[in-house]
């Protein structure tokens, strides 16, 4: 089975997540996190105000940065303004990356 036609673990998509965002991750950004379902990722980026078209294309980049290891999936980004409590979730199966401290 080729690399491509493989669907991520979670470990191994979390793991690329962080090293898309760790250098990405701005004072506006309360929580990003990623699921897949089978062969399609989803990344949800909950941020406190507007982004600037400076952070839209940052999370861009970032998502650039995981669909090129895992090339066979298809992946879209969910952005959020929210200055809601970040909710009670289990971190694990809703693979949180990042959370404010708040």
């Amino acid at each position: 089975m080729k690399q491509e036609d493989k669907v991520p673990t979670s470990a191994t998509l979390r793991l690329s997540c962080v090293h898309a965002f760790i250098s990405r991750v701005q004072a506006n950004v309360r929580l990003i996190k990623i699921t897949a379902v089978e062969a399609k990722i989803l990344i949800t980026v909950v941020l406190e105000d507007s982004p600037s078209q400076e952070q839209l294309e940052s999370i861009q980049d970032a998502s650039t940065e995981v669909i090129a290891d895992f090339p066979g999936c298809n992946i879209s980004e969910d952005i959020k303004i929210s200055q809601d409590d970040i909710p009670f979730e289990n971190v694990v199966e809703q693979g949180w990356i990042f959370r404010r401290h708040e």
